[in-house]
This record gives C-alpha cells, structure tokens and sequence, in this order.
C-alpha cells in the first residue's frame, strides 16, 4: 500500500468498476472513493469502467484528478460539485417540463428541449464546464490519470458501446463479423454528452442520438449514419461483461490488473405487493428494473471465482466488529432502499450512502488484504458541514 505523501505514481494496475443506480450509486461510489485515497489506494487505479449513476461520479472524479489526488480541501471542494448537482434536482427540472417537451422528443430526439439534451446540458454547466472527451487525458505537468470507459448501450445493434478520451468504441462482435470493435477516434465530442447517453434510463430518457457528423466519420466507416444510446445498464449494470475485452488487451499490451473492484449500488430485488403497477411509465420502469438486475446477476455469476475481484455491494452489511464506526444496521439498511434516480438528494441521504461506501470498502478491503488495519480513531469523513460527524449513531442532522 502507499501511503506516501510524495509522488502518486505507482507500479499497481488496479480496476475499478462503478455500476449505475441513479445518484445513490453515485454516492455510494464516491463513499469507496473516499476510502480508497485515505488508505492510499486511490493513485493504484488505472482504469476505470462506469455505468450510469456510475458514470456521472467517474467522468468528474478523472477531469478533476489531481484534485482529488491532492490534500482534503481539494478533495472536499471538487466533492461540493456533486453534491450541489444532486441538490440541484436534475431530474425534477426536466420531468417538469415533460407535457412540454413530450412531442418535442417524439418529433425532434436532438431537439435543445428534449429530456436528454437538458440532462446533457445540465451535466455541461454544473460538473464538466463545457469539457470534451479530450479533456480526460492526463495533463503533462499533473498526475497520470486512469483510462475511463463510459459505457453505453446501442439500441441501434443492441451491443455494448464506451467512450472514452479518444472519442466511441462500438463493439460489433457477432457471429456475421470479424471486425469486432468499431473506433471513431474524435476527442472533441462533448464530455456532457458521453455522460448523458449512460445514463439515459429509457422509461424516462429517450435515447442519445450520435449521428456520423458529429464524430467526423464517413457513411463507409458509419454505414448506418447513426447511433441511439441509452443507459449502459441495459447491457450489463455492473460493467463486468466489459472486464473481457479489457483483460485480454491488458494481457496483450500491458500484463493483467493486479486488483479488480467492483463498487455495486444495486441491490436485492424489492418485491411490491402492496400496490398494482397500472400506468405505462411505471410498468416500463419495473420491467426495465427486473431486466437490469437479472443481467447484472448473471454476469457477475460468471465472474465470481475470479479471485481477483473485490465486490463491494451496498447490500453488504458493516457491523462495529468490522469497522468502529459504522452505522446502525437499519440506516445501512434504507441506504440500500433508497431510489435510483437523479431527483433531489438530501444532505442525509448523501451523507448516508457515502458512510455506507466508505465502511463497506473498509470491511472488504481489510478482510482481502487489499490494505491493512486502518486507524479507527478518526472519525468517518462527512462532506456536509451541517451534518455532525457523531461515531456509534451515522449522520444527523
């Protein structure tokens, strides 16, 4: 482990995999985020794989690095941009608008006032300040950032799609091909947009539309003239279906990851007996959800005997014997109920789930020997002012 307070680079070629689920899966991440720079961890990674709620944290965690790299009030500050998005209600600004904006997107997917393009818009002026993928890459006087694949599914080809610095990679792997990844290298492509089409939840987002001119390609190198994205966990939530393509290029070109994490914010199945699902958003919304989980189930199934995956779910339960300072079970336990969305988070909610990220990291790392014993007698990190760092009893307002 390097605990150094010198340099950040590091010889260890860590993964890290960030599921969606809405803001709770951001903060949930940004809790193991937390956990990961204060045991020394954080300089390990060198790629990062995002879905969704995942994606949102990702994309801002690798533009700001060396903030968040650096000493805590860098950290706390590049934080307080989340936590001012998530309070800013995303969600509820654009379904506002829905009577609106419905035949707008039915007419004119692009259209500045669809849904998308507001969550894109949105995303642009409250985190990435008008960035483009290029943006991404490491800056030559700062530290080496991690590869970030922000991953997507086409509705066009049904097959799994990532950005990244160097602009859309579209799987293509079937059994009519031989080409089976599809590169349109176009780094200007807006940051917002990328972050946008992962996390497009379908019941509520219509897809992100790429067409050919807006990646500077030709119709023989984009035959269909465009790509319908949407959120990346209709392929795979976790993003683990995505370690394949990943290890065998790393096997091929720079030796395999020395440590894989996957941080999962989904959850165990909630059953609803008390209510019917009558109306058609709601029904969408449910079977999409029985769908994600089903795969996101399975593919982690496949991948489970790898010992070097670490998975940190938000199911798991921390108990003072693990951690000293975690909170009550039934706070950890409304953390992992709490709605995949990106509506208005509370400051106790937000507090909440990265608590909850940041003992399950702690229980998991400690158990795999990831790191070593940390010390106990700091009390957790809580980046709301007003909500009182209090051991033994979680956050309070």
């Amino acid at each position: 482990m390097d605990t150094s307070t010198g340099s950040h680079e590091s010889s260890e070629n860590t993964a890290l995999f960030l599921s969606g689920g809405g803001f709770r899966a951001t903060f949930f991440h940004l809790g193991v985020i937390r956990f990961l720079k204060d045991s020394g961890q954080l300089p390990n990674i060198k790629h990062i794989s995002a879905v969704s709620g995942g994606s949102i944290l990702a994309a801002h965690l690798v533009l700001n690095w060396e903030r968040y790299l650096k000493d805590e009030e860098s950290f706390d500050k590049a934080v307080e941009e989340l936590l001012n998005f998530a309070r800013f209600d995303p969600r509820g600004r654009i379904t506002r608008r829905f009577p609106f904006t419905l035949g707008v997107d039915l007419i004119f997917p692009g259209f500045r006032f669809s849904r998308s393009k507001r969550l894109e818009i949105f995303l642009s002026t409250k985190l990435y300040k008008n960035a483009s993928l290029s943006s991404l890459r490491s800056n030559a006087e700062g530290e080496k950032r991690p590869e970030l694949h922000l991953l997507a599914t086409s509705l066009t080809t049904g097959n799994c799609c990532w950005f990244s610095e160097r602009g859309l990679r579209v799987d293509q792997s079937n059994r009519h091909r031989t080409d089976e990844i599809k590169k349109f290298n176009y780094g200007s492509f807006p940051l917002s947009r990328a972050v946008a089409a992962s996390a497009a939840f379908p019941p509520l987002f219509p897809p992100v539309v790429v067409k050919a001119s807006e990646l500077d390609a030709s119709e023989d190198e984009f035959p269909y003239g465009e790509e319908s994205l949407t959120d990346g966990g209709v392929f795979d939530n976790l993003g683990l279906r995505h370690l394949q393509w990943l290890e065998k290029r790393e096997t091929n070109k720079e030796g395999p990851f020395s440590h894989i994490i996957c941080s999962d914010a989904t959850t165990a199945f909630r059953w609803k007996t008390k209510f019917r699902i009558v109306w058609l958003p709601a029904r969408a919304a449910r079977a999409s959800n029985v769908m994600m989980k089903r795969i996101a189930d399975l593919e982690y199934e496949q991948y489970k005997e790898n010992n070097k995956i670490l998975r940190l779910s938000i199911d798991e339960e921390v108990y003072r014997e693990h951690y000293i300072h975690a909170l009550p079970i039934d706070l950890q336990r409304k953390a992992r109920n709490l709605r995949t969305d990106l509506d208005y988070f509370s400051d106790l909610e937000i507090c909440t789930l990265i608590a909850h990220g940041y003992e399950v990291a702690y229980k998991k790392a400690t158990e795999s020997k990831l790191v070593t014993q940390q010390d106990e007698t700091r009390l957790p990190w809580v980046p709301c002012d007003h909500i009182e760092k209090i051991p033994y009893s979680g956050p309070q307002i």
